[in-house]
C-alpha cells in the first residue's frame, strides 16, 4: 500500500522531476545531463559532505551504490554541477522537492515526526 512511499519510488519520481527542469546552459555544456548534477546536489545534501569537492572525491569510494541508491547515471566534476545547478530557479527545485514531503505527509509517515499540533 505505501509502497510509492519507499525511497527508491521517492527517487525516482524526484528524477522525473528534474528531467523537466529548463536547462538554461548553451548547447556547449549540456553534455552531461542536469538531472544527474541535481541528483548529485540532493544526494550531497543527503549524505551531509562539507562540500561539492567532497562530495566528487567520496563519489570514487561509493561507487555503485550511489549510483543505485540516488539513480546517478554520470558522475561529474564539482565544477560541471556547479555549471549545471546555478542558473536553476531555487523556486523550481522546491517545487518538485516538496512533492516527496507532502506525499509522506499525507500518508500520515511524518506524523510521528511532529512536535507541536499539526507542525513538523
Amino acid at each position: 500500500m505505501l509502497e510509492h512511499l519507499y525511497f527508491d519510488h521517492l527517487i525516482t519520481h524526484i528524477r522525473e522531476q528534474f528531467k523537466q527542469v529548463i536547462d538554461k546552459r548553451s548547447e556547449i555544456n549540456t553534455t552531461k545531463p542536469l538531472a544527474d548534477a541535481l541528483l548529485s546536489g540532493l544526494a550531497m545534501y543527503s549524505l551531509k559532505d562539507s562540500s561539492l569537492l567532497q562530495f566528487v572525491e567520496r563519489m570514487k569510494e561509493r561507487g555503485s551504490n550511489l549510483k543505485s541508491i540516488f539513480k546517478i547515471k554520470e558522475v561529474m566534476s564539482d565544477t560541471t554541477i556547479r555549471k549545471a545547478i546555478d542558473p536553476v530557479e531555487p523556486k523550481q527545485l522546491k517545487a518538485i522537492l516538496a512533492q516527496p514531503v507532502q506525499m509522506l505527509a499525507d500518508a500520515r509517515v511524518l506524523a510521528s515526526y511532529e512536535y507541536l499540533e499539526g507542525s513538523r
